[in-house]
């Protein structure tokens, strides 16, 4: 053993990147998990806001049809007679439990038999009471019919009685069993506990349950104080309210024509539960890689040769820089996810303290992604793919980087192009890194120019007599600028202007970026110079003379200009087959793909991800998504199980590699075993909808 991990370069190499990929999939889990609480709560704010609106337009049709009998009255009733023979035709309104009129005369009568005494006064009851000054509906208080057991609300106003001195009032019973269902299908098919319409000062109109009409909220559903005071006085919006049976998220909306509110709300547990397991997963997972790290490096760190002892000091020192840096935003994390705890009950505070976590999290990750960069570059594994792209493309895609993010701060962007421009020669390189150096770059002068400087871009670009292009551009800003003592060593690993007085030293920065782009610029054959000036701004020049591409893209810019108008959201349908062993993975990505419109069925193995696909009908599955390293069968071997079947579809449903591992060798190895497709973890949902708009 001792011998073998010696003499194995390659397994030293890969124990070194180890601690970075991890966390690089750990973080995924993170970033996802962030998102849950704000989700799950704007969600709930939208379908209150959106069945208040029924219970609403509910109410105003029902005040529509009183209008209706008002008008008949009106219009053909000019003695009490008529008005009695009228009012008793009107059973056919099915949702109303009566229609009634009466007067200050003492006359009355109702759609409906019953023997009224001798004593009865309409000029003494609530609906004759709310109705008689207003031409507008007025909606009663609701209460509970024990002789169907469904809850009512009467609907009254005033009506012309044809003589000033009688004021006549007609009105109607409705029954409220819609509000019943409405609040039943809010809580059906989702993590919902409980929907409520309920009055002004919490009486329950309708429940979810069907078990509490009638009753006051306060004393069948335990709110605190909070909202058992008077919800005019509360309002609508997001509330947490504490019961004896745990702390709730409620949204209030309320119902405009009635004034009542319709409550809907969930148990907080159950939407933190995923947030609290994946960081206590993630805590875990990295303890035990940093453990077991540190146990081999120790173990035979002392028996390499000399020159290996040198390579594994460069190494010691980036891990201790790596570290250093990684600690930071993990720490942040973990002292903003107590702070989201303590912040529980105040939805502005706990909004800011997952917005933060966000943030750092997504440095973590733009800091591992420059890791394996660097692991690439120093390995002699970064390889360029030269490709045809247009100089419109690449001016396109530049222009769609620089002008948001200078819009975003406030600053002047200029981009000025080349003479010829239209005639240019197109660009033959590796895109993706002419991209990354670019946006790095633009990225730089952006953060360290302050509101209301300048950044200029300015094409230097020209054809050569052999028609290859001269690639060049000069990026200027007028930001901080550079110290002279950080300008003689810019390129390094590691390297911040922290002498630098005029840069703020809470803006965030791996020191890795300009070593990036230094290599990547040198591995394209292209040069790339700096002038700068503390306090007055910065000017970086890059030259690639590029070889003569073989044939010269035709509508790639059109196609991108279109892409940057138009961004359409994504809905797919059909089954998706997915391949996944990790539990939490697997959550993960059927959330994204059922949001998308798609049915997942999911295999845990290579195995059983082979006998779905044998047992189901030729054409069911329109994608695979197949992880890589699995249990029983790993996901290389489940493919040319499938590819070797005797149907059909075997040789032609897209097959796509999902893997942490973003390296040549891995993508290699699946377009070998037959796959159709490769992504890398964590999975994002842009990638996702560009691997099913090309493929469904």
């Amino acid at each position: 053993m001792k011998q073998y991990f010696k003499e194995n370069r390659m397994l030293r190499y890969l124990l070194t990147i180890l601690f970075p990929v991890v966390l690089l999939t750990l973080l995924f889990f993170m970033l996802m998990s962030s998102n849950m609480v704000r989700q799950a709560t704007a969600g709930m704010e939208r379908q209150s806001a959106d069945n208040a609106d029924k219970v609403n337009a509910y109410m105003l049709e029902v005040a529509g049809d009183m209008e209706d009998i008002r008008e008949l009255i009106e219009m053909n009733c000019s003695t009490d007679d008529e008005v009695v023979t009228f009012v008793r035709s009107t059973e056919h309104y099915g949702v109303f439990g009566g229609v009634y009129t009466g007067d200050n005369t003492g006359f009355y009568v109702g759609s409906t038999p019953w023997d009224i005494p001798d004593d009865y006064d309409p000029t003494s009851r609530p609906w004759y009471i709310d109705g008689k000054d207003s031409r507008d509906w007025v909606f009663g208080e609701p209460y509970l019919d024990a002789s169907v057991g469904l809850m009512c609300v009467s609907v009254s106003a005033r009506m012309d009685a044809g003589d000033d001195s009688i004021v006549r009032v007609v009105a109607a019973d409705i029954y409220l069993d819609y509000m019943d269902s409405l609040a039943q299908d809010i809580v059906a098919g989702s993590d919902l506990e409980g929907a409520l319409l309920v009055t002004e000062d919490g009486v329950i109109i309708a429940d979810s349950t069907g078990s509490d009409a009638g009753t006051n909220m306060a004393e069948s559903i335990e709110f605190n104080q909070r909202l058992d005071q008077d919800l005019a006085d509360v309002g609508s919006g997001l509330y947490t309210v504490r019961t004896m049976g745990g702390t709730y998220y409620v949204s209030v909306e309320e119902v405009e024509s009635t004034g009542w509110y319709l409550l809907i709300y969930e148990n907080r547990s159950i939407i933190l539960h995923d947030l609290y397991v994946t960081i206590t997963i993630m805590l875990m997972a990295a303890l035990f890689v940093t453990l077991f790290l540190t146990w081999v490096m120790i173990r035979y760190g002392n028996e390499v040769s000399e020159v290996e002892q040198q390579a594994n000091k460069a190494k010691t020192e980036f891990i201790s820089r790596i570290s250093h840096d990684i600690r930071t935003p993990i720490g942040q994390v973990l002292n903003l996810t107590a702070f989201a705890k303590a912040d529980k009950n105040d939805p502005g505070k706990l909004d800011e303290d997952l917005d933060r976590i966000d943030s750092s999290g997504r440095f973590l990750l733009s800091l591992i992604n420059d890791v394996l960069d660097v692991s690439q570059i120093e390995s002699g594994l970064m390889e360029m793919h030269p490709a045809p792209v247009s100089y419109q493309s690449y001016i396109a895609d530049t222009r769609n980087i620089l002008v948001p993010l200078c819009e975003s701060k406030g600053l002047k962007c200029e981009i000025i192009e080349a003479e010829d421009k239209d005639t240019l020669p197109a660009l033959y390189c590796d895109e993706v890194r002419l991209k990354q150096i670019t946006l790095n770059l633009i990225s730089n002068a952006v953060k360290y120019t302050p509101a209301g400087g300048t950044i200029t871009y300015r094409s230097e670009s020209h054809a050569k007599e052999d028609g290859s292009l001269a690639f060049a551009f000069t990026l200027s800003d007028t930001g901080v600028g550079m110290t002279k003592e950080f300008m003689e060593h810019m390129f390094d690993k590691f390297t911040r202007d922290t002498k630098n007085e005029l840069r703020d030293s809470t803006q965030m920065g791996s020191g890795l970026g300009l070593y990036l782009v230094k290599n990547m610029v040198t591995l394209m054959g292209g040069t790339i110079e700096y002038q700068s000036e503390q306090g007055k701004g910065t000017s970086v020049s890059v030259r690639i003379d590029m070889e003569k591409a073989p044939a010269a893209p035709e509508t790639q810019a059109e196609d991108r200009a279109a892409d940057s108008k138009a961004q359409p959201d994504h809905h797919y349908s059909g089954y998706v087959l997915l391949v996944e062993d990790n539990e939490i993975n697997t959550e993960i990505a059927c959330r994204m793909f059922e949001e998308l419109g798609l049915t997942v069925d999911h295999a845990a193995d290579g195995e059983e991800a082979v006998s779905k696909f044998s047992e189901s009908a030729e054409g069911y599955y329109r994608v695979i998504f197949m992880d890589i390293q699995m249990p029983k069968m790993n996901g290389y071997d489940a493919t040319r199980a499938i590819r070797g079947l005797s149907r059909r579809d075997a040789a032609t449903v897209p097959v796509i590699a999902m893997t942490a591992d973003a390296f040549k060798d891995a993508m290699d190895a699946s377009a070998e075993a037959g796959m159709t497709g490769f992504i890398t973890k964590p999975l994002i949902i842009s990638q996702i909808c560009g691997i099913l708009d090309e493929y469904m």
